[in-house]
């Protein structure tokens, strides 16, 4: 169902219950996820972020962001970014759009050193004036590739 947030300018979880996932320790894990985030009021200028909010320190993370911002349902130009960190990355430019549509997908290498809880994020740079929904069939996945130091999977020589 849509589950509906805060007009704020504070980091937000993107999914309801459960907001977060648990990572093992000491594994490698490939994720996936696409984020359809959507506001139909505020016209306030705002950019919006992507993080992640983690209970033990990563070994390391990097993955790309490809996004798309259109006001109502329109074709638009993809913007590319890449992220380091679990901390705030912006994604998108500034908008003033009453009826912004998002489409977040992340694709990248996560590295846990302890086991940790994983919650994704997003966070507006100040509050629109309306509240986002995230829409139905959002979602993030991870899977193990191995230990946190695979460098390789398969028969590379």
């Amino acid at each position: 169902s849509n589950n509906v947030l805060s007009d704020t300018a504070t980091a937000q979880a993107v999914f309801s219950s459960p907001s977060s996932v648990s990572l093992s320790g000491t594994t490698s894990y490939e994720f996936e996820a696409s984020y359809l985030i959507t506001r139909a009021a505020g016209t306030t200028s705002h950019t919006t972020a992507v993080l992640f909010n983690c209970t033990n320190a990563l070994t390391s993370i990097a993955y790309v962001a490809d996004v798309t911002t259109s006001t109502g349902v329109a074709l638009t130009a993809l913007n590319r970014i890449y992220g380091t960190g679990v901390t705030g990355v912006t994604v998108t430019g500034a908008s003033t759009s009453a009826t912004e549509n998002l489409v977040i997908t992340l694709r990248g290498i996560m590295r846990t050193n302890a086991a940790t809880v994983v919650t994704p994020q997003f966070q507006y740079s100040a509050a629109p004036g309306g509240a986002p929904t995230v829409l139905p069939n959002s979602y993030i996945k991870f899977t193990p590739l191995g230990n946190s130091t695979v460098a390789s999977i398969g028969n590379w020589s």
